[in-house]
């Protein structure tokens, strides 16, 4: 069927995906989710500020 040699190949594949490719992927994901939380603190922040803009305005008005 397969020979020992494709065997080793097959076996030597899998360890340096383990090896090289675990680590990426993890860092990959970790990369990307400290990301959309640098977004998210970004799109609070300028919601704080628009809501602070409207609220001067309106108090303004009413003086």
């Amino acid at each position: 069927m397969i020979g020992e040699e494709t065997m080793r190949l097959w076996e030597f594949m899998s360890y340096l995906v383990t090896v090289l490719g675990l680590p990426i992927a993890v860092l990959t994901i970790w990369r990307e989710l400290r990301a959309e939380r640098v977004n998210e603190a970004k799109e609070l922040e300028q919601r704080e500020d628009e809501i602070y803009v409207q609220l001067s305005q309106q108090y303004s008005a009413i003086l």
